[in-house]
């Protein structure tokens, strides 16, 4: 752990831990029920093996997300031949990394060399391969990816201050870059919960331990499932109400952990999962290397697609320019998903990830495509019960890319209106076909949240565009607010308790009603720049990017060492790409798609 001199290690007394939970849970009037869970759960024999792994155990694999297991493979099989730039973006901080390495050398040492051992290690070890295709649904290590990870492994990390802010890339094959992201991220995070527990002690004398810390956050985690627990009953009791005699409840929601980058230390990462594992209402699976592994696809492979063969998004080759061309539409994006899932795992339960640049665009191309024929093809040879158990209505002859996806991913913008827009689209491409001739009204998935209270108003959605999953992160991390001791004293003995919320509010350190507050960072890492290694491919932008779908952008990235001029270049084509085109030539679409898959799976273009 960064708060820790290396060498040392704070043992955990689980007894003691116990007793700060609970002192932190009582003192925001956590239930009985939830005082009890919390009881059982630090005497469950799983927790305190968790509690006893040494550090170095802890931090001997990579924190990677189940859902890169998915690129990896594609990328072996579909991309062996680009090479990636991933950039690290740190969205919001109350400390940014250039202040912690100014103002805390040692601390910033340990970061540094914490980054070289925590990605030093083999991506893919036995036990996670084993995890992978135990818990994993559908899901195969294939040989590819398995021999690709170990003759490149992890990608190098540089640094670079930009704008005064320090910016880390990895550099390699397209898996090895990737495989940075998420373990970089978590320690990102971690370095930022340390810098503030340490400015405290040096300016306040306040001195908050692991335990403590460690405490807060199982009392945050414990509270927040408390609510949902309560909203979940009252959601039963109310469907029970209004469920007509012999027909089903409606099933209730999801809700999984998509915790891995977000958590503030690998400990608590495990603790977290264990406990939703046990306590948390319709718990739908976790994105880390643990039991149910759940995972969908990564805005990655679209910014990867989009700039090595964004000539197929192309449509009118005679256009004067791209400002001109009525025929720009997101074919990249949808190559992208249906790569992903000739690569393994075939068609069941496909997701749409409609926001890379933008969902209205990724609509109206998914409404205009057909099924390339090949892809049909590909599935019918692979996974020949999946493709046929789908509907009549997806496997006909002109059936469109729209119809593939059973999931809909809301992942930014304003989820009422995106998840409306959805429906509204399926409705209007089966209007007029009787029910029987239908597919599935497809599901949504809401992964774009700050709150528990943000949960509990979207699970009261009306059912049309209520979200059947919900994913979430950061909002089951974090720390309550500590007491602010006297002077030299710790918060832990002084009776603290839990620590402050996510985001850029005030400084660690400020007094809120005589408590001090750690927070947490927003941080991702995206893939800026691709090339072939060996080809001279044109790419279509200075930049890959994400666009989002917030009016405010906040959740766009391009790479950041390019002059201004060359992304607002790109950003303008992505502006291009999101909007919604009605009347998209469903032909000429179709034939670019069909192409693009060709080139890929057939030609072997980024081989």
């Amino acid at each position: 752990m960064l708060l820790l001199e290396p060498g040392a290690c704070e043992a955990i007394d689980p007894d003691a831990l116990q007793a700060r939970a609970d002192h932190h849970a009582r003192r925001e009037e956590a239930s009985a029920e939830t005082l009890d869970r919390l009881a059982e759960f630090f005497h469950d024999p799983t927790t305190r093996a968790i509690l006893a792994l040494p550090e170095a155990d802890l931090c001997s694999l990579l924190v990677n997300d189940a859902y890169k297991a998915r690129m990896h493979r594609l990328y072996a099989r579909y991309m062996p031949g680009v090479v990636t730039d991933f950039e690290l973006s740190v969205r919001r901080t109350p400390v940014p990394l250039a202040q912690i390495r100014e103002e805390d050398p040692e601390l910033w040492r340990r970061f540094q060399r914490a980054c070289s051992e925590r990605l030093g290690v083999p991506p893919y070890p036995p036990a996670v391969v084993h995890t992978l295709e135990a818990c994993f649904p559908h899901f195969r290590c294939s040989e590819g990816m398995l021999a690709r990870a170990e003759r490149y492994g992890v990608a190098p990390l540089t640094w670079q201050e930009l704008d005064g802010q320090l910016v880390a890339f990895s550099h390699g094959p397209v898996e090895a870059s990737s495989h940075v992201e998420t373990t970089l991220t978590q320690l990102v995070q971690e370095v930022t919960v340390a810098a503030q527990v340490r400015r405290l002690q040096r300016q306040r004398g306040i001195q908050l331990t692991p335990t403590e810390l460690l405490a807060s956050s199982l009392a945050k985690l414990a509270l927040g499932v408390e609510s949902l627990t309560a909203e979940a009953r009252a959601q039963a009791q109310a469907a029970t109400l209004l469920t007509a005699p012999g027909q089903p409840a409606e099933e209730p929601p999801a809700l999984m952990l998509f915790a891995g980058r977000r958590s503030t230390s690998r400990r608590f990462l495990l603790l977290q999962n264990w406990y939703c594992m046990q306590y948390l209402p319709h718990y739908g699976g976790t994105s880390a290397p643990l039991l149910r592994l759940v995972g969908t696809l990564a805005h990655e492979v679209m910014m990867v697609c989009d700039q090595l063969l964004g000539c197929f998004d192309e449509l009118s080759s005679t256009a004067g320019s791209i400002a001109e061309c009525p025929g720009l539409a997101q074919v990249c994006a949808l190559l992208a998903h249906l790569l992903l899932l000739a690569a393994g795992g075939g068609v069941q339960a496909a997701t749409a990830l409609s926001d890379t640049f933008g969902t209205r665009g990724f609509v109206s191309a998914a409404l205009a495509a057909r099924i390339p024929p090949e892809f049909r093809q590909d599935m019918q040879q692979q996974y020949p019960d999946q493709w046929a158990a789908l509907p009549e209505a997806v496997t006909a002859e002109g059936a469109r890319v729209f119809d593939l996806f059973t999931w809909w991913r809301i992942d930014s913008g304003s989820y009422d209106e995106l998840a409306g827009y959805v429906i509204d689209a399926w409705q209007a491409r089966w209007e007029g076909h009787p029910p029987a001739a239908r597919p599935p009204r497809p599901r949504l998935m809401h992964s774009n949240l700050e709150s528990v209270d943000e949960i509990i108003d979207m699970w009261r959605l009306p059912a049309r565009i209520r979200p059947a999953a919900f994913a979430f992160g950061t909002l089951a991390d974090g720390f309550l607010a500590f007491d602010a001791p006297p002077a030299g004293g710790s918060a832990g003995s002084a009776g603290g308790s839990a620590a402050g919320a996510a985001g850029g509010a005030p400084a660690a350190g400020e007094a809120d009603g005589g408590r001090v507050s750690i927070q947490l960072a927003s941080v991702v890492m995206k893939a800026v720049q691709n090339r072939h290694a060996h080809r001279g491919l044109a790419c279509s932008t200075e930049s890959a990017g994400k666009l989002g779908d917030d009016a405010a952008a906040s959740k766009a990235q391009f790479d950041r060492r390019l002059p201004p001029a060359a992304v607002e270049r790109t950003r303008q084509r992505m502006l291009l790409l999101s909007r919604e085109q009605p009347a998209l030539d469903s032909a000429a679409v179709s034939a670019a798609l069909a192409a693009a898959y060709h080139a890929v799976t057939r030609e072997g273009m980024l081989c």
